[in-house]
């Protein structure tokens, strides 16, 4: 045998070691594809519940420099119909 060959075929066994490495390299990358595939669907959750809360803010008070304001006119508005803080 010369210097370098690895068996009976050498080329067959180069082949073997090169695709089995390129096997553990397309695992690896299917891993890291399906954590992306996670955070993206992550950040998809998190923008549709901001979305949702989004509608929940006031039209008009929806700053919080005027969030004071909005109190007190909420506050009188209750108090013509009777509440009482």
């Amino acid at each position: 045998m010369k210097t370098g060959q690895l068996g009976r075929n050498p080329i067959q066994d180069k082949l073997r070691e090169l695709f089995s490495e390129l096997s553990s390299y397309t695992t690896e990358k299917k891993g890291k594809l399906a954590e992306i595939e996670n955070i993206t669907a992550q950040m998809t959750q998190v923008n549709n519940e901001l979305k949702k809360q989004f509608k929940n803010v006031h039209p008009t008070y929806n700053k919080e420099e005027l969030i004071e304001k909005g109190i007190k006119e909420l506050s009188r508005s209750l108090q013509t119909y009777g509440w009482k803080p």
